[in-house]
């Protein structure tokens, strides 16, 4: 005849499962990165590197400051998009240029 384990004993270890559970779902929350809800997808007609001489140099022309990637004359994305599809923070110039892409 099997041990029967005390009714304590099984109390505690739901109540310890249960932490623990949550602790991990929790955790998996938090330590999410920002997702692509934290951008704007947008149809751009150029998407490339901000040091690039052609993009630096219409940059410069209109006085932005930026690094990384970025559109170039960006539009909401649409039902068909003909340029690059592109997911940017940031929209200045009514489109003309879009940042953090």
């Amino acid at each position: 005849m099997p041990a029967l384990v005390p009714q304590k004993s099984i109390k505690m270890f739901r109540l310890s499962l249960s932490f623990v559970l949550a602790s991990l779902l929790a955790g998996s929350v938090l330590a999410t990165p920002h997702s692509i809800r934290d951008c704007s997808t947008l149809c751009c007609n150029q998407v490339g590197d901000a040091s690039d001489p052609a993009i630096a140099q219409f940059l410069g022309l209109l006085g932005v400051v930026a690094s990384g990637t970025v559109g170039l004359q960006c539009s909401p994305l649409g039902s068909s998009c003909s340029g690059q599809v592109a997911c940017c923070t940031n929209l200045n110039f009514n489109g003309l240029i879009a940042t953090g892409c």
